[in-house]
């Protein structure tokens, strides 16, 4: 019997976002509030889209070689 592989979703909540970058939740929502976190309302909500995640991780990464 095969398992399914897990779903990623595209967009993640403060909390997931928080997982993702391994920092506490209330730095991703300072992070976002100062423009550095890319996020996007719905509602009023605030999601963080995976690849802009991972863009910006990767713009990080090229400051610091």
């Amino acid at each position: 019997m095969q398992s399914t592989p897990p779903i990623t979703p595209e967009l993640l909540s403060a909390t997931q976002t928080s997982e993702f970058l391994n920092i506490g939740r209330n730095r991703v929502y300072e992070l976002a509030h100062s423009g550095i976190l890319p996020f996007i309302r719905l509602g009023n909500r605030m999601l963080f889209p995976r690849t802009a995640l991972l863009r910006w991780i990767d713009t990080r990464l090229e400051a610091t070689a």
